[in-house]
């Protein structure tokens, strides 16, 4: 089923943040959500999530999540805030078990068996969530919004923590995630090339609106990077896919 999502409107008291934002991604897609700091990126998910108030409808088919309590929501959509406050004596094992709110009893220990396993997090169980260095900890949030079975994954810069061989990891095992389970993903990310390599769909926000929406081929032009991030880019085709190069 598609998230649809029509016309958010935000505003930090009298700054305009978002305007007119529509779009709609089909379920086992990946959207990637690019554009220079401080266009609004992050609080576009907010909106999505609803913890901010700004959209007139966010529907996943013919669910309408703004009319769903808190807990209903969860079992529909999940959110990895770029930073996340991890300073409490809480195991990696259980941190993640509080995510399995959703998923019968007799399947839980299989399905975070599988967790561990895809995110090689196995050595980290019996340790405290705040012990783990940055790139660890990202990979157990990610693992934990997973462990909730959600419809819908929100993810704000999911690699930002991490080094090159944990990016590749995260980002090929999110991709599996929503091919084969149908998990529609939505990321903010600054490296536009990982857009590139993994987003089924790109949306570039630029002052408040969308500069450009679809897919990557269509979406990531060197008219629409350079009026984005106002600064001269080169783009070369490698392997069926964009790279985007500084001049």
């Amino acid at each position: 089923m598609p998230l649809v999502v029509k016309n958010i409107n935000f505003s930090y008291g009298n700054q305009k943040v978002l305007r007119n934002i529509n779009f709609e991604i089909n379920d086992g897609e990946i959207m990637a959500i690019i554009g220079p700091n401080g266009t609004g990126k992050t609080t576009l998910l907010k909106n999505i999530l609803m913890i901010l108030k700004g959209a007139e409808s966010i529907k996943y088919g013919d669910i309408d999540l703004k009319k769903l309590s808190i807990k209903e929501r969860a079992k529909y959509i999940s959110y990895v805030p770029q930073s996340i406050e991890t300073n409490f004596g809480i195991l990696v094992y259980e941190y993640i078990r509080l995510g399995q709110q959703n998923t019968p009893k007799k399947q839980r220990d299989e399905d975070l068996d599988q967790l561990f396993k895809n995110f090689q997090i196995e050595k980290f169980a019996g340790k405290m969530v705040h012990q783990l260095s940055g790139g660890e900890r990202q990979r157990v949030i990610i693992a934990r919004a997973l462990a909730q079975n959600p419809k819908v994954l929100l993810l704000d810069e999911p690699t930002s923590a991490l080094d090159l061989k944990y990016e590749k990891q995260t980002m090929e095992l999110l991709k599996h995630i929503a091919e084969e389970k149908k998990v529609t993903i939505l990321m903010t990310v600054h490296d536009i090339n990982i857009a590139s390599m993994y987003a089924d769909k790109i949306l570039i926000l630029k002052n408040t609106d969308i500069l450009s929406f679809g897919v990557p081929k269509n979406v990531l032009t060197i008219d629409n990077l350079e009026k984005a991030f106002e600064t001269e880019l080169d783009i070369i085709d490698y392997h069926s896919r964009k790279i985007v190069i500084l001049k």
